[in-house]
C-alpha cells in the first residue's frame, strides 16, 4: 500500500529542510565578523548633506561599496521577497550607519522612520517594484530560484544597489502590532504566497507522478 503525503506534508519536510540548509557547514561558515561606521552625513554648518555618497573599502578583499544618503543624511536598506518570480516588500530599515540590520536601525523607537516603511510597503506595488522591474526580473531568471530574499538599496541616480540575495534571510511576523500595525497584513501576503507556491509545486508532482 502506497503512502500518499499530504500538501501539509510537503510543507513540513520544506519546512525541516529549511532548518537543516539553515544549520549546515556552509551556512555557519557564512556567518563573519564585521566592522561598523556609524554617523550621519554633515556639512560644516551641521546641516545632513542628501545624497551625499559613502565609498567603504574591505582592503583584505579588495572590495569596494559605494551607498548614497537621502535628504536627511541617513541610509536605508530594503529587503525584498520575491515568492514564483513576484516581489514583496519585507522590510524597510533607516539608520545612521551603512552597514544596517533591522535591529540596529531602531525602528520601534521613531514614529517617522515607520511612517516611511509603511509608504514603502503600501506603495511598493507601484513604485518601488515599477521602478526596478527590469534589474528583479533579471535577477529571478538569473537564479532560477522559486522563493529567494534580496537585500539591497538605491543609489544617487536611483539604481538597485544590491548587498546580499539567498534563500536564507528571516521573514517574520513577530514585530509589535501596536507599533508596527501595518506589517501583519504584509507577511500574511507573503506567507499565503509562499504556502500556495509550495500547494503548486506539491500538485505538480503528483501529476508528474501519476
Amino acid at each position: 500500500m502506497k503512502e500518499k503525503k499530504t500538501g501539509a506534508g510537503l510543507i513540513l519536510v520544506f519546512a525541516f529542510a529549511m532548518i537543516v540548509v539553515l544549520c549546515s557547514p556552509s551556512a555557519l561558515r557564512a556567518q563573519e565578523v564585521r566592522g561598523t561606521i556609524k554617523g550621519r552625513v554633515l556639512d560644516p554648518n551641521k546641516a545632513a548633506i542628501p545624497g551625499a555618497s559613502v565609498k567603504v573599502t574591505d582592503v583584505a578583499r579588495g572590495t569596494t561599496v559605494t551607498l548614497s544618503t537621502n535628504d536627511d543624511g541617513l541610509f536605508r536598506k530594503y529587503r525584498i521577497v520575491v515568492v514564483d518570480g513576484r516581489p514583496y516588500a519585507c522590510h524597510m530599515a533607516i539608520a545612521d550607519r551603512w552597514d544596517i540590520w533591522y535591529l540596529n536601525a531602531d525602528m520601534a523607537f521613531s514614529e517617522s522612520k515607520r511612517r516611511e516603511e509603511e509608504n514603502f510597503m503600501r506603495s511598493f506595488d507601484s513604485a518601488f517594484a515599477v521602478r526596478h522591474q527590469s534589474a528583479l526580473a533579471a535577477m529571478t531568471d538569473r537564479l532560477g530560484l522559486d522563493y529567494f530574499t534580496i537585500d539591497c538599496a538605491e543609489n544617487k541616480r536611483g539604481e538597485l544597489l544590491i548587498f546580499e540575495a539567498d534563500n536564507t534571510a528571516v521573514v517574520h511576523n513577530m514585530d509589535s502590532p501596536e507599533l508596527f500595525p501595518y506589517k501583519p497584513p504584509q507577511m500574511r501576503a507573503i506567507f499565503e504566497a509562499f504556502a500556495a507556491m509550495l500547494y503548486r509545486g506539491a500538485r505538480r508532482g503528483r501529476e508528474h507522478a501519476a
